[in-house]
């Protein structure tokens, strides 16, 4: 416990070589760019489970190969930053970073600087190993135009060992059953069009409390909501995350369904 110490805070400074007016800073492990296998896990949708939130980091925890947790969204109820912050200290006890984009829950606030302050851009993009993650916000069952040219930006490398995307709300609804998908089929289309001529190899959403494996535009689709929020009734299902076994020498990433009850 630091308390009443205060935290160290890391601090760079960047001195440009003359002539240069801009630079590109890559923080990670040291590993980083070092191709081999590796796991990492998707959980999302907690909500107003975060009473029992530690659960799931202990069965996390018990798997020391995942390097890293990618998330959809919905880590609260309402975005409260009260709620960011009480999520931010249940998260302390994992073994691993946690990255997320935001959920629908997330924007109930009304507050997305709080999100900002506490969890940086709700749009974003790295790279681990050779894969290619990239994070979008379709919290609003839609994505802003801003944020597809940045997506076709993350996407146009030529390096690429595999292409992940993630985002909250699916285009389109795999059972049809429910208004779990984008406001407008159209902009569904376009986005799926979009992430199979850019060749996506693996996509994963939220905001459906279950568990399915689909496919859209010919790309392998998953949603996964289990992270604790009200399950979808009579799935058999329950709280759940995946993992993702990353192998060079494997064409296609592995995915696995880990049941916490």
């Amino acid at each position: 416990p630091l308390t009443p110490l205060t935290p160290t805070t890391p601090a760079w400074q960047l001195t440009l070589p003359t002539g240069k007016t801009t630079a590109r800073i890559s923080l990670g492990p040291p590993d980083a760019r070092l191709p081999g296998p590796y796991r990492f896990a998707v959980l999302s949708d907690i909500q107003d489970a975060i009473e029992e939130f530690s659960d799931v980091v202990d069965r996390l925890n018990q798997d020391p190969e995942i390097r890293f947790v990618v998330s959809t969204g919905d880590l609260v109820e309402n975005g409260d930053r009260n709620q960011l912050e009480r999520f931010q200290q249940e998260l302390e006890p994992l073994h691993c970073p946690y990255f997320s984009t935001v959920g629908n829950h997330e924007l109930f606030a009304g507050q997305p600087k709080d999100w900002a302050e506490l969890f940086g851009r709700a749009s974003f993009h790295f790279e681990f190993k050779g894969v290619h993650f990239s994070l979008v916000d379709s919290a609003s069952a839609t994505v802003h135009p801003t944020v597809y040219a940045w997506l076709d930006d993350w996407l146009s490398t030529t390096d690429a060992l595999h292409r992940v995307v993630l985002t909250h709300i699916p285009p389109l609804d795999p059972s049809g059953t429910r208004s779990g998908s984008f406001a407008s089929r159209k902009e569904a289309a376009k986005l799926i069009k979009r992430l199979a001529d850019r060749s996506v190899d693996l996509t994963f959403y939220g905001h459906v409390h279950s568990y399915y494996a689909f496919s859209n535009g010919g790309i392998p689709a998953y949603i996964s909501g289990g992270g604790g929020a009200i399950p979808e009734r009579l799935d058999g299902i329950g709280r759940h995350y995946l993992t993702v076994d990353v192998d060079p020498g494997q064409p296609t990433l592995t995915v696995s369904l880990i049941r916490v009850d």
